[in-house]
């Protein structure tokens, strides 16, 4: 959802799922079932690791409501709270699993209830597959449009469909606060409206960042090593990395990043190495000070484009008739940042990654850009 958002539709989906997609979702699954058995025995098993995690950052269940955790936080200090089974929102109730939780309270528990959740998830999308409804899915907005309109359609919902005008509608003035169980924790959207078509006050909460505020408390009288153990940092980085380079070939068809070394992990270390030291190094041979230029470029065409992007109603730094062109435009200087790094290195290698990140840079901006003028193009009508 979070990536894929243009793919949803009212009353759908954007286009039918791709021929045999389903069969090798599931063959994912049962290949991802015996690896997490696999790093269960590197891992949760390893002696070191254990003297490392095991009784430290330990939270009582009392402190963790106290301090508003939620998620694996909450679960893993013995309180099984789910919200998707506490408020039985989409169609969780029509899957086999069950809430995972952990009585100990420390990092150890936290590690291993999101162990835990690896499995139940690929338990609910091997259900969910083998449930997943057919029917048709092209035009859905359109075909429902042409209907005889319903005598029961209200105004909101016709305009919705017809795009035609734009649809608002006034929030009464009261409080409405709706939530979701997130990976991290619980992801809450708060609403107060005030009798007009903008919200008096609109706050998100976040799953992650209300678990750090413990943080202050349980590293009292802690090594400062220790932290590292308690924000679960150093394994997060690396299992992370090698999960998303693990995931990304699978999907990509890439061989190279899934047997690079025993269960791919060779990729995710030099991909830890690089991450580290790549911003310090600077190329001997090269053209330092254009070396250096080039990532100043990118930052500052980003910061410049936040000119005219609004971040709320009213509230834009400079309001210009042409700041969606101003936009598009500060854009396309960062592919030239790229360039100049790459060319500075006086290395053929440097330069052609510098050509490539640059091309795959204009990739992306084509494509937005064209969809940001036809939006434009429309609202001029």
């Amino acid at each position: 959802m979070r990536m894929m958002h243009n793919f949803f539709r009212i009353g759908g989906v954007a286009a039918d799922l791709p021929h045999g997609w389903i069969d090798k979702c599931l063959d994912f699954c049962d290949y991802f079932l015996p690896e997490v058995a696999e790093y269960q025995k590197l891992i949760t098993r390893n002696p070191i690791f254990l003297e490392r995690v095991e009784g430290v950052g330990f939270i009582a269940e009392e402190e963790a409501i106290n301090w508003g955790l939620s998620g694996p936080m909450l679960r893993a200090s013995g309180i099984p709270w789910d919200l998707r089974k506490v408020d039985h929102y989409e169609c969780y109730d029509e899957f086999d699993w069950e809430v995972q939780w952990q009585k100990e309270g420390d990092s150890l528990a936290r590690y291993l209830v999101r162990i835990s959740e690896m499995i139940e998830s690929v338990k609910i999308i091997q259900q969910a597959l083998e449930g997943i409804p057919g029917g048709p899915y092209e035009n859905l907005e359109a075909r429902r449009f042409d209907r005889v309109r319903n005598i029961e359609w209200n105004d909101f919902e016709y305009r919705f469909i017809s795009k035609k005008p734009s649809p608002t509608f006034e929030l009464s003035k009261q409080e409405l606060y709706v939530r979701v169980e997130a990976p991290k924790g619980e992801l809450g959207i708060f609403l107060i409206g005030d009798n007009s078509v903008f919200p008096w006050r609109w706050k998100i909460r976040p799953p992650g960042l209300i678990n750090l505020q413990i943080l202050p408390q349980l590293v009292k009288r802690m090594k400062l090593a220790d932290i590292m153990t308690i924000l679960g940092i150093t394994i997060g980085v690396l299992v992370i990395v090698w999960l998303e380079r693990e995931i990304s070939a699978g999907i990509q068809q890439r061989i190279g990043p899934e047997y690079a070394g025993p269960l791919g992990i060779l990729q995710a270390i030099a991909d830890g190495t690089k991450l580290l030291f790549k911003e310090d190094l600077l190329p001997s041979r090269g053209d330092i000070r254009l070396f250096s230029i080039g990532p100043s470029v990118v930052v500052i065409s980003i910061l410049l484009s936040h000119l005219v992007i609004p971040f709320g109603y009213r509230l834009v730094l400079a309001d210009l008739s042409i700041g969606v062109s101003l936009w598009i435009a500060i854009s396309s200087i960062a592919p030239i940042g790229l360039l100049m790094s790459g060319y500075a290195s006086n290395n053929k290698y440097s330069f052609s990654g510098g050509l490539r990140a640059a091309a795959q840079s204009i990739s992306y901006e084509i494509p937005l850009t064209l969809c940001v003028l036809s939006i434009s193009l429309r609202a001029i009508r």
